[in-house]
């Protein structure tokens, strides 16, 4: 029997996919964007995602276990800088008392060998006076350069917070990584935040490295010539010892030459000409 319109039964309606609209697909978008922002925001909260990796360093570094407060540590035998330069990179905050301390270090090697003092910013500055230490007596620096016998330093600074710090946690140390990341190469960065994040700084690797313990990026400095580089976390002479005196007072008696720092700043003079002398020997 003939099927109505003369149509045979063997025909069959092709079945067409469902195609979603267009509309849907678009809302969708911003679901997956929020979806891997949260995943990458997770993944820098607890460590698993780093974009500074110890290979962006561009130079092959040996990472210890610890690293032992106050104490320069020889990291690579590669320059991180320009051939022929020693560079010195200083990590720290406004009110920071170790960075107030170690400037004192920088300046009086500097004041040796330059003339003028244009490469100092602030030199009558004290540290959070609600911090340890608080009210240490400090200079704060300009980025500058000088050559002195043949051989040419540049000194670079990043003060990546205020002159309070007044929380602690992640997004302190994430807006402390922008400004650092702003100021440094990408291979000095990634140092800094290497040992600022992962490697312990105490006695044994039992201890947290420097900005985990904190919740802040902390002061370290950067040495680096054809010799390697060099890095040192934590105070190199305890800001204890320049407890009381004003800015004014302590730069006047290292000018003098004054025996009265002459076992705070000036063993720790010494010592960073020392790690100088080495990184481009």
């Amino acid at each position: 029997m003939a099927n109505r319109k003369g149509k045979n039964r063997s025909d069959k309606r092709k079945i067409q996919p469902v195609q979603p609209k267009k509309g849907r697909r678009l809302l969708l978008v911003p679901v997956f964007v929020l979806l891997i922002v949260v995943v990458i925001l997770a993944s820098y909260e607890y460590g698993l995602f780093n974009p500074d990796n110890s290979s962006s360093a561009g130079i092959p570094l040996n990472i210890p276990s610890f690293l032992e407060p106050g104490y320069f540590a020889k990291i690579s035998d590669s320059n991180v800088g320009s051939s022929g330069t020693v560079s010195v990179y200083l990590l720290s905050w406004y009110g920071c008392p170790i960075g107030a301390a170690e400037s004192w270090i920088i300046y009086n090697f500097t004041r040796q060998y330059t003339q003028g003092t244009s490469y100092i910013r602030d030199e009558n500055h004290t540290s959070d006076p609600n911090v340890a230490f608080p009210g240490t007596p400090g200079m704060i620096f300009n980025n500058y350069s000088m050559t002195y016998i043949g051989i040419h330093y540049s000194f670079n600074v990043a003060y990546v917070y205020g002159q309070y710090v007044n929380n602690t946690g992640s997004a302190l140390i994430r807006s402390g990584l922008q400004i650092m990341n702003s100021s440094f190469p990408n291979s000095v960065s990634t140092i800094f935040y290497q040992f600022e994040m992962k490697v312990p700084l105490g006695t044994s690797n039992a201890a947290k490295p420097s900005a985990i313990n904190e919740g802040h990026l902390t002061t370290a400095i950067l040495v680096s010539g054809n010799n390697g580089t060099y890095i040192v976390e934590g105070s190199v002479f305890s800001p204890s010892s320049l407890q009381g005196y004003t800015p004014d007072q302590v730069r006047n008696a290292v000018d003098s030459g004054s025996s009265t720092f002459s076992s705070s700043i000036g063993t720790g003079t010494i010592y960073f000409e020392k790690v100088l002398s080495e990184a481009i020997a």
